[in-house]
Order: C-alpha cells, then sequence, then structure tokens
C-alpha cells in the first residue's frame, strides 16, 4: 500500500494525496479524515478501514486493487463510499486473477447493487465454511439439510436453541453439552499444536 501510496503521490503532483490505515493511533487517523472531508486531500490511499466511518459524501471515484482478495459484500460496502450525493460515481475493481470463479465474483459484483442478492451468491461460491474449526470458507456438509437452499431452516434452528435456553429444566442439560464442547475444543487444539 505504501508503494501505491508513492506512486500516486508522484504521479498527481498537484493534488493532494494521503495515506490512511488502521495501524496509525485514532489522532492521526481522525486528522486525515477530517482533512478528507474538508477537501484539504483529493486522494486517500487506503486499507479496508474506509468501508465504515468515512462518509464522505462527495467522493465519487473508488479504485479497489486485488478485488479477488475481498469477499462480495465487504466489496459492496467499500463501493457504498461513494455515489453517496447527486453527482456521478464510479468503483473500479482491480484484478490480476483470471480463474473462473474470480470471473464469476467480479461479474455478480458489477452486475448487481442488492446487496442480499450479492451476500446469497457469495455464500453460494465460497460456502458457509466450518460452524466449529478454522475453515471460514468451503463448503460445510450438514447431513440433513442445506442451508444454502433452505435458509429458513436456519432461522427455525435458532427459534428452537432460543427456546431450550430460556426453559430451567434444560439448563444442567446445557451445561454438559457446553462442557463437552468445550473438552472436545481442548482435545482438537492439542492435536493441531502436535501436528
Amino acid at each position: 500500500m505504501e508503494e501505491q501510496y508513492e506512486e500516486a503521490r508522484k504521479a498527481l503532483t498537484n493534488i493532494s494525496v494521503a495515506i490512511i490505515h488502521g495501524q496509525m493511533d485514532a489522532q492521526q487517523k481522525n486528522r486525515i479524515a477530517q482533512d478528507f472531508f474538508d477537501k484539504k486531500i483529493s486522494v486517500l490511499v487506503a486499507t479496508t478501514i474506509v468501508e465504515i466511518g468515512l462518509d464522505a459524501a462527495d467522493a465519487t471515484l473508488m479504485v479497489i486493487n486485488n478485488a479477488e482478495r475481498f469477499g462480495l459484500s465487504q466489496l459492496h460496502q467499500m463501493r457504498g463510499r461513494v455515489g453517496r450525493s447527486d453527482k456521478d460515481a464510479e468503483c473500479i475493481f482491480i484484478t490480476d486473477s483470471t480463474g473462473d470463479i474470480a470471473t464469476r465474483r467480479m461479474e455478480i459484483i458489477t452486475q448487481s447493487t442488492d446487496g442480499f442478492e450479492i451476500a446469497q451468491k457469495d455464500l453460494e461460491l465460497r460456502g458457509p465454511g466450518e460452524m466449529t474449526g478454522q475453515r471460514q470458507h468451503g463448503i460445510f456438509r450438514f447431513r440433513y439439510a442445506d442451508i444454502l437452499r433452505m435458509p429458513h431452516l436456519v432461522f427455525r434452528a435458532q427459534e428452537a436453541v432460543e427456546y431450550v435456553c430460556n426453559r430451567p429444566e434444560y439448563r444442567p442439560f446445557i451445561a454438559k453439552t457446553l462442557q463437552l464442547l468445550r473438552r472436545v475444543q481442548n482435545n482438537f487444539l492439542e492435536y493441531e499444536t502436535d501436528r
């Protein structure tokens, strides 16, 4: 990112360019953000810190490098930082990846502005990952349900869990189950450490 900042600074000699990222202290980030809001800075090179909390209504252009590295919902959130006024705005996604999934993901994000639709398609492409464990994507197979085709079952399961958790007669069972799960998790972590 520092390299991109230096390139932008050298190429845009008559335009004020700044950099902002999560490693900066809060005071420094706030000062840079305020200068951007006040139009003292025209170009801001940033990490995903701009995804939330940076509301510059007049921002009209965003370029996202290595777009394949982000989830579609995150890309949708970031592009929502531009075009917040009546001015025309654009968000440009840049990727060197030519794989089928990367291509499909770029098609989805450029063809839809519906956050729910984008999240659903991202889930279909990446899979939900593991509920226990460390994988954050990939297909996780349930024995009796397909959460991609039957998402309503997730909500029904949540209702059932809340019902059971709120009943005093089930509390001893819940405590034992949680204790067992902790033991299994600790054994798994020990196994992973020993490998």
